[in-house]
């Protein structure tokens, strides 16, 4: 069985990152206290894997993101570069970022919901994400819809974060 492949499929290779639109980003890092980002991080190293073929571990370049997340952030504006996107990303400076507002949940009261806010220097790796994907995948598909799962998700999580704004601003 020897198939013909039509011309120009051979060159053009899945879904170099996780694709997954800003607003589902931020919206399910919020809701989800920062577990989707740890979710997050691990499709992009998974898929960094399997792409590469490097002997890495994706679950735990995850859980330890802090250390890792230099890394990928090379990684996709090297890709960027590569495809000839102006990225704009500065692996640097976005690290320390995410670094400075994670590790500022040990704050006290209020100051501690500025860790909320740790998608923010996502935001920009992603958006370069979704246009290397978008001119090297030959179906790029973005995924912005929210599931069932997300909701629950963004319901439990609204419900813990109202909870949460309701014991430190409302007094006893």
């Amino acid at each position: 069985m020897n198939q013909e492949i039509p011309q120009g499929m051979t060159d053009r290779p899945s879904a170099l990152y996780f694709s997954v639109s800003k607003t589902k980003l931020a919206v399910m890092s919020v809701f989800s206290w920062g577990i989707y980002e740890l979710y997050w991080f691990y499709k992009n190293w998974k898929l960094v894997k399997e792409r590469t073929g490097r002997d890495i571990r994706p679950f735990w370049r995850a859980v330890f993101a802090p250390f890792y997340c230099h890394a990928l952030f090379k990684s996709v504006k090297q890709a960027a570069d590569s495809h000839g996107i102006l990225s704009g990303i500065s692996p640097g400076w976005l690290t320390a970022a995410y670094i400075a507002i994670i590790v500022t949940h040990r704050l006290p009261d209020p100051i501690w919901l500025i860790s909320v806010l740790s998608f923010l220097p996502l935001l920009p790796v992603q958006g370069a994400i979704n246009e290397v994907n978008s001119k090297v995948t030959l179906e790029y598909e973005l995924n912005d819809h929210f599931s069932w799962k997300n909701m629950v998700v963004i319901m439990l999580g609204g419900i813990a974060l109202i909870l949460c704004l309701i014991g430190i601003f409302v007094p006893e």
